[in-house]
């Protein structure tokens, strides 16, 4: 069955829905329906062509060039990651709000809540607004993050100042939580686009950023406020993070119309010189393989009269019957609509600096026919290999890749965010340290929390996201399940070194996933898919949060106490148990475009490629599929997909082998989908 076939329609939707609730109440529900739909289902970033003559430059006569986007991400996101250290306000507030004024500590801890405020309003943030920050770039994405922290922080002084606790929580809980969740996403997006052929280490270096923040902020807040008072903190501290956040935001920006670097567009498929989708591989290098063999196996089947040709396309075949039909599938698909290229060799050897090119635009009505049909069908083999190339944001949200990824993103996180919460306390009570040496090793967990969305996320550019995610899940599992037995024995080094391995991994997470959802989900796709994935992370920071607490405290009312591991080693079975499922979970996300795509057989519930071989499970049981089978059923589906194409290219596209003089009308086309006027030299991401 055609995936495209699937897709849901608002209407639709909301017929159903609507059916079983009150009449005077379905005018007002379809019309929020609409809204929703319409928000999450256009992710277009249209630009004009003074913006992007703008966009070429940094400032003044400085030329803009792509690692310049690095630092700047990097100093943005460690001021998102100040989240981290606001343990350190929690004394310091809850004694301001609370204490007596003879300088005796306050029993009351409140200010703890605001941290859980600020990241539930961080994922609620970051999921909402993905698709806003796909429209209207990275830079207005920032300074409208910059600008919420800003006031999230001076409403937080304010609290402090009038003795409100309610406005701290409003303040850097949500005000605050809202910013930081805009932001975070606001770079990484953009450099996914900027960077096909280094994406994992794009995205580590950027999110490492929100690590080495906390780092930093952990020994601000105790002189700063012993100087100036704690609610002129917040004040000078709001102010400092809003100048550093909007210098950072003038530098981000995406890609030009048509870019490609290192031979590389933004989907990171291989194009020639001539901007042309050059033959490319799939994942494990097979791809002219499979068609070759596709072709093959569609003969044994007897359907001579489709060939491999019919359906890839021939790029030197002219208008007729013969031609290919996937022009009709993307009539303003980016590889289509530009006229105008950037292309950057950062490892040539001409005179010419890279970042001295700037691109031309080409205020052309009309392109040849013979090369948008060459792209066209080029691109349509890539999309027939690729379900990220032509996948709606609607479709991405409801794939079952999505889900399975959700599910393992949870218990990636879950371990790391409250062991982290947790371990000054656990390196006290536990192991004996004192308060010093516990900061010390905080510190330094800190470290391997950046040193791990670095590696990580440089590892998975080598050995595939999924085979990261497998190391990373599979080492907190076995870290969890000996904790129990070093801390029962008190053993001191195994200890810090397990938790320190484990806080990489958590950190790794973090730096492969957007590599990951742009790898299976397209360029521009990641920010929503990003923002929503990050609410997986809430739920871990909260949920997880408060079930440790609720155990912790339970234990300790039965008479245990804080020196008793064990009220460590119960919490520590649940979060075992949750990271297992991940683990589990995360075997069934089907990175492959063929496991992907091939169509279920009849009683199969899914499939799964193990060592090289696809499992069907259904209700015949399990059953393991050759090599041959694969390809026979691989072909069939070619087959099915030409056939399908065919009909729909026939029904919305009768006249679209006539032409006159063999162009094809770019403005034309335009209109037919929605657009007023020519879209050369716009970028749709």
């Amino acid at each position: 069955m055609n995936p495209d076939k699937l897709r849901p329609t608002a209407s639709a939707l909301t017929t159903s829905i609507c059916s079983t609730i009150e009449p005077t109440d379905c005018t007002s529900f379809r019309g929020i329906s609409r809204i929703v739909y319409r928000h999450y289902s256009r992710v277009e970033y249209v630009r004009s062509e003074a913006q992007l003559a703008k966009e070429a430059y940094l400032i003044g006569n400085i030329k803009f060039d792509r690692w310049i986007f690095l630092p700047a991400a990097f100093c943005f996101q460690a001021v998102c990651g100040t989240l981290y250290a606001w343990s350190v306000f929690n004394n310091l507030i809850d004694n301001a709000l609370f204490s007596d004024g003879d300088g005796t500590p306050t029993n009351t801890h409140m200010a703890a809540i605001t941290f859980y405020v600020a990241l539930g309003c961080f994922g609620i943030s970051s999921s909402i607004m993905g698709p806003w920050l796909e429209r209207h770039g990275p830079k207005k994405a920032g300074l409208l993050g910059a600008a919420l922290f800003l006031v999230g922080n001076l409403t937080t002084a304010i609290g402090i100042y009038v003795k409100h606790i309610s406005l701290v929580y409003v303040g850097y809980g949500i005000f605050g939580g809202l910013g930081l969740g805009i932001s975070y996403i606001s770079p990484v997006s953009a450099l996914q686009k900027w960077f096909p052929d280094r994406r994992g280490v794009a995205a580590g270096l950027a999110v490492s950023g929100f690590g080495a923040g906390s780092i930093v902020m952990a020994k601000i807040p105790d002189p700063l406020s012993a100087a100036v008072g704690l609610p002129m903190t917040f004040v000078i501290l709001g102010c400092s993070y809003f100048v550093v956040m909007v210098i950072c935001a003038f530098v981000f920006r995406v890609p030009p119309p048509g870019y490609i670097v290192n031979g590389l567009n933004v989907w990171a498929v291989r194009v020639d010189d001539a901007g042309d989708v050059d033959d490319v591989d799939d994942a494990d290098g097979s791809m002219a393989t499979a068609a070759t063999e596709t072709e093959a196996e569609i003969q044994k089947l007897g359907l001579t009269g489709i060939s491999i040709d019919q359906h890839f396309g021939d790029s030197g075949s002219k208008s007729g019957a013969g031609s290919s039909n996937f022009d009709s599938l993307h009539p303003l698909h980016p590889f289509q609509q530009l006229t105008s290229r950037i292309s950057i060799d950062e490892n040539s050897t001409s005179p010419i600096s890279p970042i001295s090119i700037t691109p031309t635009m080409v205020p052309s009505a009309t392109i040849s026919m013979n090369a948008s049909r060459r792209n066209s069908v080029k691109s349509a083999m890539r999309t027939i290999y690729d379900p990220s190339m032509s996948m709606s944001l609607t479709d991405a949200f409801s794939s079952r890749e999505f889900r399975l990824m959700y599910i393992m993103f949870l218990g990636n996180t879950m371990a790391g965010v409250v062991i982290i919460s947790r371990l000054a306390n656990i390196a006290t009570d536990i192991f004996g340290h004192d308060k010093d040496h516990a900061s010390t090793i905080v510190s330094i967990n800190g470290g391997f929390n950046l040193a791990g969305r670095l590696i990580f996320a440089a590892l998975s550019d080598c050995i595939g996201r999924k085979n990261s995610f497998l190391i990373m899940l599979g080492s907190q599992a076995v870290i969890l399940a000996c904790l129990p037995v070093i801390m029962t024995t008190n053993t001191n080094w195994a200890f810090l070194m397990v938790i320190w391995i484990l806080t990489s991994c958590y950190g790794g997470g973090f730096g492969c996933i957007p590599a990951f959802l742009c790898d299976m989900f397209g360029p521009s796709n990641i920010g929503p898919m990003h923002g929503m994935i990050l609410t997986s992370w809430s739920i871990s920071s909260v949920g997880a949060g408060l079930l440790f607490t609720a155990v912790y405290n339970h234990l300790l009312e039965s008479g245990y106490t804080v020196h008793d591991s064990y009220i460590y080693i119960v919490n520590l079975n649940w979060i075992l148990a949750g990271v297992i499922v991940g683990l589990f979970v995360m075997l069934f996300v089907r990175t492959g475009v063929r496991d992907r795509l091939l169509p279920n057989m009849s009683g199969e519930f899914f499939h799964i490629r193990i060592f090289g071989r696809i499992l069907r499970f259904g209700r015949f049981g399990v059953r393991r599929m050759s090599q041959e089978e694969e390809q026979q059923a691989w072909a069939a589906y070619v087959v099915q997909r030409q056939l399908e194409d065919e009909q729909c290219h026939s029904h919305h596209n009768p006249s679209s082998n006539k032409g006159s003089g063999g162009t094809l009308d770019v403005e034309r086309v335009a209109q037919s989908d929605g657009f007023s006027k020519p879209v050369v030299g716009t970028m749709r991401l």
